[in-house]
């Protein structure tokens, strides 16, 4: 949502950090840690977003991600820590 956007850039300094995107197009190869809770309520868009992420995403990033549909019986990362929601990419 724009005005979130405008918020966090005025308040919290972000500028040009805070943007929105369409999260099935961007490239999350770039970051070291990633974070989402269930973007998707269509279990559908869910898989193929989690598996984009998981084919995107650099080796060694560290994906946390809650109420997902796959993360958990990938090949692509590996569960690191007991809780069951942060991964290591392969």
């Amino acid at each position: 949502m724009p005005e979130y956007i405008e918020t966090a850039r005025q308040i919290y300094g972000l500028g040009e950090d805070a943007f929105v995107d369409d999260a099935m197009k961007f490239d999350y190869s770039g970051f070291d840690l990633l974070f989402f809770y269930r973007p998707f309520s269509d279990d559908d868009m869910q898989i193929a977003f989690e598996e984009l992420l998981m084919d995107s995403a650099k080796p060694g990033a560290i994906i946390i991600g809650l109420n997902t549909e796959r993360m958990q019986s990938s090949r692509k990362v590996v569960e690191v820590g007991e809780n069951g929601s942060c991964y290591k990419k392969l």
